[in-house]
């Protein structure tokens, strides 16, 4: 209680005023809503892949930070995301050429000024150390890399203030690359892609172009690398909308396509992203089913009928809530909730890899940044959302039934045998109650709820800590859980994190 002595101070009607607030509290801890979820832990729905949360990192943006991929920081920051897929490529894919030694660039890409400045004039060239560079950071940090190749190298694009690209793909340079891969054993490197959303929103070259240029790079790999066994795997065609035109796509590529790509930013320009992001109807329908950006429903359908039948992948290679980095929202705490509402309905789908935009940089897309001049790195919050979901996510999905009016919670299996750990997410303004049917038990367990101090903030804090990274890149002791032995699993208002049930029993996480 308050002692006389405060209670002196403060006043008779500041004693009142207090009461009334805890009173208050105590009244709203009794009115949580109630939302009622159904796990079932008999069967499986799928398979999670240990690379499913994985990144990508625009090819200027590489380049950009070549100084930065032996700091080792900056290695220790990334390490801990693993293990996954760095797919490295973007639009500046296209932008590129390949400075092997002793090569002779004659056809560079024949670019203009377009009507919005939005395309540059030239070629940017990478190196050769640059690219053994980017290879040895994704091999210390245990990522597969994926290369994006450029497709308009040789090509005249924004002919007459248009977007469209002329003349045929020049393979001279994307061939001396990878013979030069080859020829001095530069590896490991996973796979690659061909060129950046070329084919739908503005139309760079048509599907049969580039269904064509594909075919040409099966042919170049063919050759390169004769023995099936060790020639790299083609991913594609890095397309940001679904229609008809994949049907053609993958059925004409599917003799020697390993993976479908494309890339999903459910919030499009993020005009309406602040709302979206804390709209449980927006979470719970607009990223898969009705994503209005790639129309991602259609991606994975297509995939179902046409890939997966012959042993072809389905990656999501590029995505965030939206394609414009919004400063205060995109790599604030508030991002997190689409964040997690992603990778738990994708996993769903049977999707292998989930390449969240952008491993690096300074466009607010970033898992992390420089600061202080490059001395220090800023880690945002969807890090610390890659990275507690690598500890403590398993390699079962499990389904969950509800009506979801308030709150969403995906079930997969745990690291350990028989335990559960869920994905929950609260972005309403009050605060929620799990009502758990078909576990054995809900305590004892591990909880991992973040919150922060607004919407728009660049720190979160889990279980109450503040999470900020050691000086030396190291993940902070707070990284750990609040051990619950009792009571219900209460979720705060704005809040989002995972639980593990560690007396689950679950049969079929054994």
């Amino acid at each position: 209680g308050i002692n006389a002595e405060y209670g002196e101070t403060i006043g008779v009607h500041h004693m009142i005023k207090l009461l009334f607030i805890v009173l208050t509290l105590v009244s709203l801890s009794y009115s949580a809503f109630v939302e009622r979820v159904t796990i079932d832990t008999t069967t499986s729905l799928t398979d999670l892949d240990e690379r499913f949360v994985s990144a990508g990192w625009e090819m200027w943006s590489f380049l950009d930070s070549v100084q930065y991929l032996s700091n080792p920081v900056f290695r220790k920051i990334v390490s801990q995301l693993s293990p996954g897929t760095l797919r490295v490529g973007g639009i500046t894919c296209d932008w590129v050429n390949y400075t092997v030694p002793d090569m002779k660039l004659n056809d560079k890409m024949k670019y203009h000024e377009s009507v919005g400045g939005s395309w540059p004039d030239y070629e940017r060239p990478i190196s050769m150390d640059d690219f053994k560079a980017l290879v040895d950071l994704a091999a210390y940090t245990n990522f597969d890399l994926v290369f994006g190749l450029n497709e308009l190298h040789g090509r005249d694009c924004h002919v007459n203030g248009t977007d469209h690209c002329v003349g045929n793909w020049n393979t001279s340079n994307v061939r001396s690359f990878l013979t030069y891969l080859r020829d001095n054993k530069i590896g490991p490197i996973f796979g690659f892609e061909l060129g950046n959303e070329l084919t739908y929103r503005d139309v760079h070259i048509s599907m049969s172009e580039n269904i064509a240029d594909y075919t040409t790079l099966n042919e170049i790999f063919t050759d390169i690398w004769p023995d099936k066994q060790t020639r790299p795997p083609i991913y594609g065609p890095s397309i940001d909308h679904c229609n008809s035109d994949v049907d053609m796509f993958m059925s004409q590529t599917k003799s020697f396509l390993s993976g479908f790509t494309y890339h999903s930013y459910p919030g499009r320009n993020g005009s309406q992203l602040e709302s979206e992001e804390i709209s449980i109807e927006w979470l719970k329908n607009s990223i898969i089913t009705n994503d209005l950006h790639a129309n991602s429903s259609y991606c994975i359908e297509s995939w179902n009928r046409i890939g997966k039948p012959v042993g072809m992948h389905l990656w999501l290679t590029e995505t965030n809530s939206a394609y414009v980095g919004i400063p205060g929202v995109m790599n604030a705490f508030e991002n997190s909730f689409w964040y997690l509402a992603s990778l738990g309905q994708y996993a769903k789908t049977g999707l292998e890899r989930h390449c969240r935009w952008a491993l690096y940089g300074g466009s607010n897309f970033a898992f992390f940044t420089a600061t202080n001049k490059g001395q220090d790195f800023e880690v945002f919050p969807d890090y610390w959302i890659a990275v507690l979901h690598k500890r403590l996510i398993g390699t079962k999905v499990l389904m969950t039934t509800g009506a979801f009016s308030q709150s969403l919670v995906y079930a997969h299996c745990g690291k350990a045998p028989g335990t559960i750990t869920l994905i929950v997410i609260n972005p309403s303004s009050s605060s929620v109650t799990l009502d758990l049917n078909g576990v054995n038990s809900v305590v004892p367990r591990d909880e991992y709820i973040v919150t922060a101090s607004s919407l728009n903030s660049h720190t979160v804090e889990l279980n109450g800590n503040t999470l900020i990274l050691n000086k030396d890149g190291s993940l902070p002791s707070t990284i750990k859980p609040r051990i619950v032995s009792s009571g219900d699993i209460n979720l705060p208002q704005y809040s989002y994190g995972y639980i593990v049930l560690t007396n689950a029993s679950a049969k079929v996480c054994q």
